[in-house]
């Protein structure tokens, strides 16, 4: 466990200290905060030397059964990436929602890297992070995490460089393997819109770093490009929504119904659109609502031959 204080003020290095066990390594940095992520990040793997690695965020918590159920899948040494069903909780840790990103009945289901990255390029499916799991020698190969397009992101850019220039699968189990913990001051909830909407920006900044030879798996298609205009459409129409600029923002979430092709992308731009009409953010209403519909899935396995 390689534990890396980003300048705190609470109680973490006295907590660590505690510990007479030499598998803990305690880091405690300067504070450079979420600009500088992706280098904190990248003190914590530099740290290490285990063949897997796994995230976890100060204020969230994995089931005791995590590692037991997750390390297993990468025996199949094409699996570069894998991830589960996430617990949503409040302060207390009461569940109140399950996110889960593929509806299947197995127990793993697989899926080639090139099948997923263009998924990738217009949301992320390997939700929430407290749950993904990767092979360390992948992350090597990409100079470890990467936090292109984005001052408050490292997982999806980090993704679609890591899925776009490996041939390989990814696998996701179909249990909880992370409660990822809900507070009013998180980073996470206060800035949701920018991190669910700002996808295009971090797909661009990413593709542009990338030459033809290292993009294995990057197909670009008119098909990709529309959704990744659609995701760029959303986060402008989000910012000026929040602007008060509400003429300007009504024009952009218009738009991007146009050329959106999913179903979320196409409910987003119209709870964005009412939004800009009746001058009141209706984006928390929507998750409110999306929450207690139970989870959404974005890749439906039911009757895939890679269920196994």
């Amino acid at each position: 466990m390689v534990i890396v204080d980003d300048g705190s003020r609470d109680n973490t290095e006295n907590v660590v200290r505690r510990y007479s066990d030499q598998r803990i390594k305690y880091i405690r940095l300067e504070h450079r905060g979420l600009a500088r992520l992706a280098e904190t990040y990248n003190t914590a793997l530099a740290a290490s030397d285990g063949e897997l690695v796994a995230v976890l965020e100060g204020d969230d918590y994995w089931p005791e059964t995590k590692l037991e159920k997750q390390v297993g899948v990468f025996a199949d040494d094409d699996v570069l990436l894998s991830w589960g069903k996430g617990a949503l909780v409040e302060e207390d840790g009461k569940v109140f929602h399950i996110v889960s990103t593929v509806r299947t009945k197995a127990d793993a289901y697989y899926l080639d890297a090139s099948d997923i990255v263009e998924m990738l390029l217009r949301i992320n499916v390997f939700v929430p992070t407290v749950t993904v799991m990767i092979r360390r020698s992948s992350l090597d190969r990409i100079g470890g995490f990467n936090q292109l397009g984005t001052e408050i992101l490292v997982d999806i850019p980090t993704w679609i460089r890591l899925l776009a220039t490996q041939e390989g699968r990814v696998c996701f189990v179909n249990d909880v393997l992370g409660y990822w913990r809900q507070h009013p001051e998180q980073t996470t909830r206060r800035r949701v819109d920018d991190m669910t909407l700002g996808v295009g920006r971090i797909a661009h900044a990413v593709l542009e770093s990338l030459d033809g030879a290292n993009a294995k798996n990057l197909q670009w298609t008119p098909k990709v490009e529309r959704s990744i205009r659609a995701s760029n459409l959303l986060a402008d129409g989000k910012r000026l929504l929040m602007s008060g600029e509400y003429s300007q923002a009504r024009r952009r979430f218009s738009d991007a119904f146009r050329c959106a092709l999913s179903k979320h992308e196409r409910t987003s731009a119209a709870c964005g659109y009412v939004s800009s009409l009746i001058r009141m953010d209706l984006y928390p209403i929507m998750r409110m609502l999306r929450y207690r519909m139970g989870a959404e899935y974005y890749i439906d396995g039911l009757r895939s031959t890679r269920d196994r």
